[in-house]
């Protein structure tokens, strides 16, 4: 079985320190310029760590310009550093004989003497697309070595190609779909792209990726990402646990695609990635934290914040991924469970932030974990909470305010909390429990009165729950509403005394 078609658990790609896969690639690099020609139409793996060395050498020298994104990050790490490290350690060893032999000088031939035994064949060097001079010195070098070197010489060659053989793929795939090497295919149209990730057949996995990625880069990413949410929603690795190196790549691509089309997508299409991909994104390097702030912000209403908080926060809530608790065995829960757990842990408790904290290292302790499992699971269930509680980012577009206006911040936070409904209830009434809060009752009232919209159910559900909270904390006589209901229109509205 070839090794691109061996399945292993998801998070073991993932895992691995994206610093030491360059630092391994940048070696190989190295070792490719000494001993091959430059040349970007060669198909060698020397080439493609070249090109991806030099993409990460531009990011370094122009970061303003050139932001290496944290999916490019984690699609570097992909591939696999101990056939890297093992093929450098080869290919010196390969070098330091052929020093030894041109240090020597003089043939020191078997006694057979200088005949096929003693020569490299085609079959033993085409695969390491030497230089010209460089192949033309290796032969004339073999010669001198003595015949237990030459054998030794040649185990050594094998060992080095059994080590070139699984990375070749993975570096062509890696730097491909970073762009750094060019295409003599073109990428496909939006039209083709659909038609391909439709049929899923018949694929060409390196021009399928950085088509993804330059499709959602330009008009179409819409589109683009529609279709791949569709097909990631459709394919059997969605409920997979066992990931071939091609499919964890590809997933890498694809789902970093949809959530950067996030913000265009529909309603629908937006909660359909929350619940089946959010753990998953996180894990493949996506910036979903900045994503869910960026969606948030871009409301124009108090309301409106307070309701895409809680579209996000009800799709998290629902999202039906395990979560990884252990590489051995390996270990997953559903991430409901855990959330469940969570919340009957914290219920009552202050701080939801460090209950949500103390519960991700109860749940991976120090020392008894992979950090990099706890570090996926704390930041979902940190999004989680400060989804629930209408305060992933300060403020909308739409309500922006100057820093010193105090009152009017505190009111955009309290409407905000009125549109979570029940999760940030608590909160709001603790608001207007504390000794000197900046907006009484009755402005709010006044306040939401403009703001919030008594035709939606779910407005005037919040309504009456409201009213019960603040009835059970004496901030409401036992007789007293703050909706009342008008037989002429068949419609809730506000009590104006309690407005006034």
């Amino acid at each position: 079985m070839h090794h691109l078609e061996t399945k292993q658990f998801l998070p073991r790609y993932f895992v691995a320190d994206w610093p030491v896969t360059a630092s391994s690639v940048r070696k190989l690099a190295e070792a490719g310029r000494r001993i091959s020609v430059d040349n970007p139409k060669l198909d060698t793996v020397w080439q493609y760590a070249r090109q991806i060395t030099d993409f990460l050498a531009t990011a370094a020298d122009d970061p303003e310009n050139f932001v290496l994104e944290p999916w490019e990050r984690q699609v570097i790490s992909l591939v696999e550093t101990q056939p890297l490290e093992e093929a450098v350690s080869e290919l010196a060893m390969l070098e330091q004989s052929i020093a030894k032999a041109n240090r020597r000088g003089g043939a020191e031939l078997s006694s057979g003497g200088l005949a096929e035994a003693v020569t490299l064949s085609a079959e033993n060097l085409d695969f390491l697309k030497l230089g010209d001079d460089v192949r033309a010195e290796w032969q004339a070098a073999f010669t001198s070595l003595s015949a237990a070197d030459r054998a030794e010489f040649k185990e050594g060659l094998l060992r080095l190609r059994a080590a070139l053989d699984p990375v070749m793929i993975e570096l062509r795939y890696v730097a491909g779909v970073l762009g750094a090497v060019p295409f003599v295919q073109h990428i496909y149209s939006l039209e083709e792209f659909q038609a391909k990730t439709a049929a899923w057949e018949d694929l060409n996995v390196a021009r399928l990726a950085r088509s993804a990625v330059e499709l959602s880069a330009a008009e179409h990413k819409k589109d683009a990402a529609q279709a791949i949410l569709s097909l990631c929603l459709s394919l059997p690795v969605n409920d997979a646990t066992q990931y071939t190196w091609e499919e964890a790549f590809l997933l890498t691509v694809f789902i970093q695609v949809v959530y950067r089309a996030l913000p265009q997508l529909s309603e629908d299409d937006r909660i359909s990635a929350v619940k089946n991909f959010f753990y998953r994104a996180i894990m493949l390097g996506v910036p979903v934290r900045q994503i869910c702030a960026e969606l948030v912000y871009d409301t124009d209403t108090p309301i409106s914040y307070a309701l895409e908080h809680r579209s996000l926060s009800q799709a998290l809530a629902d999202n039906v991924e395990k979560v990884v608790l252990s590489l051995d065995g390996p270990v997953s829960r559903p991430w409901s469970d855990t959330l469940s757990e969570y919340r009957s842990r914290a219920r009552g408790g202050q701080d939801e932030t460090n209950s949500a904290r103390e519960y991700a290292l109860d749940l991976y302790p120090e020392g008894a974990a992979e950090p990099r499992l706890r570090e996926w699971y704390a930041e979902m269930l940190d999004i989680f909470v400060h989804l629930e509680k209408a305060d992933l980012v300060p403020h909308n577009r739409g309500g922006e305010l100057a820093p010193d206006e105090a009152y009017h911040n505190d009111l955009v936070q309290l409407i905000a909390w009125f549109g979570v409904g029940e999760a940030a209830r608590k909160d709001l009434v603790g608001y207007f429990q504390t000794a000197g809060a900046r907006v009484p009752l009755a402005a709010f009232h006044k306040s939401l009165e403009a703001a919030a919209d008594l035709s939606q159910d779910t407005t005037v559900e919040n309504a009456l729950a409201w009213a019960d909270a603040l009835r059970s904390a004496g901030l409401l006589g036992p007789d007293e509403e703050i909706l009342e209901f008008h037989e002429n229109d068949g419609r809730f509205h506000w009590r104006r005394q309690l407005t006034a």
